[in-house]
């Protein structure tokens, strides 16, 4: 929960904003990001089913719309319902927060703005080396600017998260005492898995979903993780990868793309993942075929499959079909349809949205 005291006090409320002034140039989220545009499916009826306009007699509908800006209208309106989610989810967690901490304070015969800072007043401010210390540990991101000119802002910024970290925990034992249960279901997309390369038991009760590229730096540093998923989750989670070329940045994607499902034709599909992600360098036409060569594939029905674009639609079906879901950058992650952000996110941030799934299922 995003927890912060009912307090007009704006060192609590604005915690994070001298962070980012800090760090002007921002924390990127691990992933590639393309400048794709999205595909979409609009559920509005503007007319109540009927013509938008007519030319002559000639009706233009909805349907012509949807075939001319179908992909934008499905990502706007993800976009409008995954923000709408977040408002919700936002304010519910405020108010869970508000009304354990005036139960509390009632019980103390105090208001809820003392019962906080009651609980802040212990609170020590930094000392020079709690700010060269995180000053030595971010520096990179600095632009050059000395601890000394900084240091004014990083007091304040430490001091504003110690009070956060403060405020959060003394909620946490407020809804543990009060027992507050939050019922909110996660915000999910349908993302469809079937004919795409998968590990796993094809009935697990948890489906991971990666949109990825091979030549995306990124997607090789979420290597290890995955490598993790496929083994501590062997008996209980089901892998699925879907194609998401971008081309605009990266010139290999799209070819290497369409070898990995010829790969996937023989039966090598993970093989040949492994190995491209391996060697990020080793992605052009005949270094594929070498890979595949040194795979053990048969290399007439691969030149087959390359040579014939079997599988060019395959993969602008699943680029498509990324952009529609929101996904803008690689890796792009779905846990049984619930967006993972973050990108090339380590294996213990990734197993805490498995496990929540597990909780909320009931078994695994």
């Amino acid at each position: 929960m995003r927890l912060a005291p009912r307090s007009s006090s704006p060192s609590l409320l604005q915690c994070g904003s001298v962070l980012v002034a800090l760090l002007s140039i921002g924390l990127l989220a691990a992933g590639c990001a393309g400048e794709a545009v999205s595909e979409g499916q609009s559920r509005s009826r503007e007319t109540g089913g009927g013509p938008l306009a007519t030319i002559g007699g000639v009706e233009i509908t909805e349907a012509d719309i949807e075939e001319s800006i179908g992909d934008e209208l499905a990502q706007a309106e993800n976009a409008y319902l995954s923000q709408r989610y977040g408002l919700i989810d936002s304010a519910l967690d405020n108010l869970i927060r508000e009304r354990v901490l005036e139960r509390e304070a009632a019980e103390q015969g105090i208001t809820s703005e003392e019962l906080v800072e009651q609980e802040l007043s212990s609170i020590e401010p930094p000392s020079d080396d709690d700010v060269e210390r995180w000053y030595a540990g971010n520096r990179e991101r600095l632009e050059g600017r000395s601890v000394d000119e900084l240091r004014p802002q990083v007091r304040a910024y430490l001091f504003q998260t110690a009070q956060q970290e403060m405020v959060t925990a003394l909620a946490t034992r407020l809804t543990e005492k009060f027992g507050a249960t939050k019922l909110l279901e996660p915000f999910r997309v349908e993302v469809a898995t079937e004919g795409s390369p998968s590990i796993g038991p094809a009935d697990a009760k948890v489906t991971v979903v990666e949109f990825s590229d091979f030549e995306c730096a990124f997607c090789r540093r979420f290597m290890p993780t995955l490598e993790r998923l496929k083994t501590d989750y062997a008996d209980s989670v089901r892998v699925v990868f879907r194609q998401f070329p971008l081309d605009n940045i990266h010139a290999s994607a799209r070819g290497a793309a369409e070898a990995s499902l010829c790969a996937h034709d023989q039966g090598k599909f993970w093989e040949l993942h492994d190995a491209m992600f391996t060697e990020q360098d080793r992605l052009a036409p005949a270094d594929l075929r070498g890979q595949a060569e040194e795979l053990g594939l048969d290399l007439v029905a691969y030149d087959a499959c390359m040579e014939s674009g079997r599988h060019k639609e395959a993969v602008q079906s699943d680029l498509t079909a990324g952009l529609r879901l929101g996904v803008n950058g690689t890796p792009a992650l779905f846990v049984n349809g619930r967006p993972v952000p973050g990108g090339a996110i380590p294996f213990e941030d990734l197993a805490v949205v498995i496990e929540d799934e597990f909780q909320r299922i009931g078994s695994r």
